[in-house]
């Protein structure tokens, strides 16, 4: 097909790697873990906030209940969803700084 090139991985020395080097165990180990490893962290940041989101929730309706009036309610719960957002942008910014590091490391293993 005239005008499209493909560019052959390269081995360490340069060279083009072979079918066989590129279908060996280290590289499909390594391509595997490259592809688990966003995932995996993902999976447990996702269950590390949803623990200290939970908490925060607990939180709450303990405080909830030594509440003596409505101002109180209020500012109780004011204060704890001052607390969610402020929670929630801190793990956006986490989780898009963790996707930003694995996109880089899987381009330079490129």
């Amino acid at each position: 097909m005239a005008g499209i090139q493909t560019t052959a991985p390269k081995a360490t020395n340069g060279a083009a790697q072979s079918l066989t080097e590129m279908l060996s165990p280290q590289n499909a180990l390594a391509a595997w873990r490259s592809l688990m490893t966003l995932p995996a962290i993902s999976a447990i940041e996702a269950l590390r906030f949803g623990s200290q989101r939970m908490e925060a929730q607990a939180e709450l309706l303990s405080g909830m209940l030594e509440c003596k009036d409505i101002g109180k309610v209020f500012e109780t719960q004011s204060s704890f969803m001052r607390d969610a957002f402020k929670d929630y942008g801190r793990e956006t910014e986490k989780l898009v700084h963790k996707v930003r590091e694995s996109v880089s490391e899987q381009a330079k293993s490129a």
